[in-house]
């Protein structure tokens, strides 16, 4: 005989793991916050949330990753569910009658708050519970390495430079981008992925960095692309599956680049090339230079694994760092086209 089970949450968690909780298990209601859904079967054993604790049934599965605690803390605390019946649709072997730490942190956060608050209009109400349990121990931000860094370089190059226009290809629009806009009224972007939202001061063009063919020769001062060109033909983006992509893209920087133009290149970087599908390439510091040979490189840094800063590498010592570079760090380049 089948286990009896009630599960909470019908949206996408839901549609998610319906049909194996169904064949498993013998579903006597379904129930949520907002609702029955349009199924007719969904419809017809559809129950309030106040009516759970009126059924028999073995086991309540919670049918949603996001707000999980946060229900969990309703159904036991306003609405009376044992917590020995309630059951994470992610963990359904286990029931969480044993609750971790965070959870209950969070609990006595939430009762603490209640009894200091005197703002009514900031009362917390059991419809708008978002528990986040796992923040407290944290340290102070993170820096999305090797992002950061390589950010802070480039903008620091671009802002000296200070060209009439600047290009970007595929650079985080959260991070480098966003530190441009700060400090010059326009940026032109390219992306291969549409950009639904019009961003003030950003010029977005849609468009193939392994084709680049609206864009003529050497007519371009200024140009960077941070941690996109190794994304580049593995299909990740929505681009075509394509083993040459990376490198026909740096071809088209130099081509673009115009004479005494720069172009500012950060990528990741190790003591062999390879490929590790489908998330990036790893590339040599010497297959970049061989790539962009008919560029002069006029500065270069280095940020290893370890590290939350740059370092800057004299040129002289291109070759043995090429050598010993770590797995996955990240190189930054500065070519200029003489």
């Amino acid at each position: 005989m089948k286990e009896k089970i009630i599960i909470f949450g019908l949206g996408m968690d839901f549609q998610k793991y319906r049909l194996e909780l169904e064949k498993m298990y013998e579903v006597i209601a379904y129930s949520d916050n907002f609702g029955a859904c349009q199924d007719l079967e969904v419809k017809e054993k559809y129950i309030a949330v106040n009516r759970i604790k009126e059924m028999q049934f073995d086991k309540l599965v919670i049918c949603t990753s996001q707000y999980y605690e946060a229900i969990k803390y309703q159904l036991e605390r306003v609405h009376c569910i044992p917590r020995s019946l309630i059951y994470n649709v992610n963990r359904l072997g286990l029931s969480e009658e044993t609750v971790n730490y965070d959870y209950e942190r969070t609990v006595e956060t939430l009762e603490q708050y209640r009894k200091l608050n005197n703002r009514v209009e900031f009362d917390i109400s059991e419809k708008d519970l978002r528990f986040i349990c796992n923040d407290y121990n944290k340290e102070a931000g993170g820096t999305q390495q090797h992002y950061f860094a390589q950010d802070i370089w480039g903008a620091q190059k671009i802002l000296k430079a200070n060209p009439k226009e600047h290009y970007d290809i595929g650079s985080r629009l959260d991070g480098f981008i966003g530190h441009l806009l700060v400090f010059r009224d326009s940026v032109n972007y390219i992306d291969i992925r549409p950009l639904p939202n019009e961003i003030k001061g950003l010029h977005f063009i849609q468009g193939d960095a392994a084709e680049l063919k609206n864009i003529e020769d050497e007519s371009i001062e200024s140009l960077s692309s941070f941690h996109a060109v190794e994304h580049f033909g593995l299909g990740r983006y929505g681009d075509p599956v394509a083993p040459e992509a990376c490198f026909k893209a740096l071809h088209n920087f130099a081509r673009i680049i115009s004479r005494q133009g720069h172009l500012y290149l950060g990528v990741p970087i190790g003591p062999k090339n390879k490929v590790v599908f489908n998330a990036h390439r790893i590339f040599t510091i010497k297959t970049i230079m061989e790539e962009l040979k008919e560029l002069k490189l006029v500065d270069f840094a280095l940020i290893t694994p370890q590290e939350q800063n740059y370092t800057k590498i004299e040129l002289h010592e291109i070759d043995e760092v090429n050598e010993k570079a770590e797995e996955y760090s990240c190189g930054l380049f500065e070519f200029v086209k003489e």
